[in-house]
Parts: C-alpha cells; sequence; structure tokens
C-alpha cells in the first residue's frame, strides 16, 4: 500500500500552492496575472510527475 505516499505529495504540494498564491495575491496582488498561473501549474506538474510515478513504476 505505498500509493498513500503520491497522494500525500500532491495535496501537500496543492495546499503549499494554494497558500503561496494566497499570500501573493494578499501582500502583491500586482505581481502575478492570470497568465502566469498556467506557467507555474505547468512548471509543478514537471516537478511532481517524477515523484508521483517514481514509487509507482518502480516494478
Amino acid at each position: 500500500m505505498e500509493d498513500n505516499s503520491g497522494i500525500k505529495v500532491v495535496v501537500g504540494s496543492a495546499i503549499i500552492v494554494a497558500l503561496v498564491f494566497w499570500a501573493i495575491n494578499t501582500f502583491s496582488p500586482y505581481v502575478i496575472t492570470w497568465q502566469l498561473y498556467p506557467v507555474f501549474f505547468g512548471l509543478l506538474i514537471i516537478y511532481l510527475m517524477p515523484k508521483i510515478q517514481g514509487p509507482a513504476k518502480q516494478t
């Protein structure tokens, strides 16, 4: 039952990302625009995919 580790990584990362975006939008709303969201999430997905697939692909 090692599937939970990947879920925890995703949930934890999602919470961190939400807190970061909340902090940025609260303290400096003009820094981030809607155009940067897809770029940030794209990089986040690229960064997380090996960590998510790593434990699952160990055969």
